[in-house]
């Protein structure tokens, strides 16, 4: 496990896309329709302790070790490894931030890696399937809300970048139910855009001459704002969804989550067309 010490900066702001319509609802342990539970795991290609971790997230995503819950993978890749002979390609000092959010919510030292977390309330060791497992589970019995997306395709820009580099879609979200929240705190609605089958043949640094491959890396995140109270209907989100990525691959996800207590509540995912 590796481990570092960071200062707590600015989240990232940023764009994204849609395209179908999904639900993420109530549910009890006992309700046949599945919830969703966001997975994030915080990981660098410059540590020779995260390949596990990577191999676990692929595993839960692609089948839940909880019946009756539908895993939301986030792949999280920080920055504050890259002087160790490799900067990973796909990390940023603003995915280091957000997770010294976490450090700090939880009353850890600082970062470190890996590290999941799981619906924002809990983190531990990244590649502990026991207690993946387990953290999965006691969501199972949290408060959640309702979450709805649905997604247009838009036409290209004007611009040549538009027409050649991105694609533009109109994303509504509607949130509703929502759990009741301290009067200090407040809920905001964060949107990811995700892409599987990425991976990196690395040549130096801790893990040279291995092939790392990864699941839902996380290409943007932006908070979008807060969320009252009473929910969301109907907000459009215009987003760019870069040309170069694999759109097969490529997923939109939306999440609400407190902004001090980190928990998030309410959560839907949907692949990208």
């Amino acid at each position: 496990m590796r481990f570092t010490t960071l200062l707590l900066l600015t989240p990232l702001a940023f764009a994204l896309l849609p395209i179908v319509s999904v639900r993420a609802e109530e549910q009890a342990p006992n309700k046949k329709v599945p919830s969703p539970i966001v997975v994030e795991l915080f990981t660098s290609e410059g540590c020779s302790s995260c390949p596990p971790a990577d191999a676990l997230l692929r595993e839960i995503a692609a089948k839940s070790p909880v019946e009756g819950v539908i895993i939301i993978p986030l792949s999280i890749h920080v920055d504050y490894f890259n002087y160790l002979g490799w900067a990973d390609p796909f990390s940023s000092a603003e995915n280091s931030n957000r997770q010294s959010i976490y450090a700090n919510r939880f009353g850890q030292r600082g970062n470190y890696t890996p590290e999941m977390v799981v619906n924002g309330r809990t983190g531990f060791v990244g590649s502990d399937t026991a207690k993946a497992r387990e953290a999965i589970r006691s969501q199972l019995q949290a408060p959640q809300g309702e979450l709805t997306l649905r997604a247009v395709r838009d036409s290209p820009g004007d611009s040549e970048r538009d027409r050649k580099d991105l694609s533009t879609a109109n994303v509504t979200i509607d949130v509703a139910k929502l759990p009741a929240l301290p009067a200090n705190d407040r809920y905001e609605l964060v949107l990811v855009i995700t892409e599987d089958g990425l991976g990196t043949d690395v040549p130096r640094g801790e893990n040279a001459n291995r092939r790392l491959d990864h699941t839902a890396v996380v290409r943007k995140l932006d908070v979008l704002g807060e969320v009252p109270a009473e929910g969301i209907a109907g907000k459009v989100v215009s987003v760019k969804l870069d040309k170069a990525w694999k759109a097969e691959a490529v997923k939109i996800v939306v999440f609400v989550q407190a902004r001090k207590d980190r928990a998030i509540v309410a959560a839907a995912s949907v692949q990208a067309p």
